[in-house]
């Protein structure tokens, strides 16, 4: 449809107005919660793996300072 693989969209129903809920469709609304905070710890996971090797990483400046110190 937009180009989004099918295991990437969430089907989902609003409940507000409904009486009775049907269990059915209850879990398939839980499962698709449970794969969006999955998505979403994953995104979060690699922008702290991100940040973290960009921080371990010592710039030029560093590097030189270093080596200077090391003669």
């Amino acid at each position: 449809m937009f180009g989004l693989p099918r295991n990437h969209v969430l089907p989902v129903k609003e409940l507000r107005h409904e009486i009775e809920l049907d269990d059915n469709i209850s879990i398939l609304a839980l499962l698709a919660l449970r794969k969006l905070l999955h998505f979403a710890e994953d995104y979060i996971q690699v922008l702290q793996d991100k940040l973290k090797s960009s921080n371990e990483k010592p710039n030029k400046r560093e590097s030189i300072e270093k080596g200077s110190d090391q003669e």
